[in-house]
Formats: structure tokens, sequence, C-alpha cells
């Protein structure tokens, strides 16, 4: 009976040393395959609305050609006051990949691989915004409706704002003189 009783402690024993090992793996992205993506929707308002993709190498893809990313949205897009962004439409540019590997860093901070897939609270008339990285053959997407009020960390708009920041975004939303030639 002792000898059946100390087996089965080793068992758990051993299943939740794998289990701890298993959580506590890092969860680490290959800086050179990565894929971000910052999605912002439409509001009751004149919400920016687009969708910036930014690659490992510095490509980055500004666009306003996007479907909704949710039925509020659609209701949103009817009736805001404009879209919120100066020069719609596709633009493409490029930024330094400098720029672009300090961006995992944040990702990490947030532990973002183990962020809920939603955080949304129950307001109307605000703006959704969606990030999705893709690191190699991983992939997540966090969506963000309001996400404070509803337990999301507040470091996840930070990384939001960061996106947009390297993406520099700012430059077709409220225009740059660099956009002028």
């Amino acid at each position: 009976m002792q000898r059946h009783i100390f087996t089965m402690m080793a068992i758990w024993s051993a299943v939740a040393l794998a289990s701890t090992a298993c959580n506590a793996a890092p969860q680490t992205m290959d800086p050179g395959k990565l894929t971000i993506t910052l999605t912002r929707s439409a509001c009751y308002g004149a919400c920016p609305a687009y969708k910036v993709t930014i690659q490992s190498d510095g490509r980055v893809q500004f666009t306003t050609d996007t479907e909704p990313v949710d039925a509020v949205d659609a209701v949103h897009r009817q009736f805001a006051i404009s879209r919120g962004v100066l020069f719609p439409g596709t633009h493409e540019d490029r930024v330094a990949p400098e720029a672009v590997t300090a961006l995992p860093k944040q990702f990490e901070d947030v532990d973002f691989w183990h962020l809920k897939d939603e955080y949304r609270s129950f307001v109307t008339d605000n703006p959704t915004q969606i990030v999705t990285l893709v690191s190699g053959t991983r992939q997540k997407s966090v969506i963000d409706y309001v996400g404070v009020e509803a337990g999301m960390p507040k470091t996840v708009q930070r990384l939001e704002d960061a996106i947009d920041q390297v993406a520099g975004t700012d430059r077709w939303v409220r225009g740059s003189p660099a956009l002028i030639p």
C-alpha cells in the first residue's frame, strides 16, 4: 500500500513538473520571420480606420481598403463622420529594419502569446483594434474593444501605439510634408 502511494506521488510529481516546464518554456520569436499587423476600425465619429502591416525586413503596407472587422464596425462605417484618414487607399513604404527589431521585445513584455484572444467591454461607439503577430509558423491575434475595461493590460495599448509609430501611420492618417512629393 505504501509503495502504491509512493508510486502515485511520483507520477503526480512528474506530471506537475512536466506541466510547469511546458508552461515555463519561453515563447521565442524569430525576428527574421515576423509579420505584425494592426487594424483599427471605424467608430461613431472620426476614428481613423485602416490596417497596417510591417514585415521584419522593414516593408510597410498601409490600407484603408478593408472589410469591417465585425458587425459594430459595419454600423460605425455607415454613420461615421469620416473614415478619419487624410490619405485613404493603399500605400507602401519601408522603414529601417532596425526599427522593427524593437517590436518583438514589446510583444514579449506584454506576454502576447498568453493574452486572451479578445478583450471586449460592453460599451458602444468605440473603435476596435486588432493586433496580429505571425512569427514563423505561429500566429496570434488579440482583439481590443475598450479592452482595458475588460481586463486587458494597458501595455497592449502601448504596443498598438508602438506599431503605429514604427510603421509611421501618422503620415497617412494626418499627413506629413514628406508625402507632398
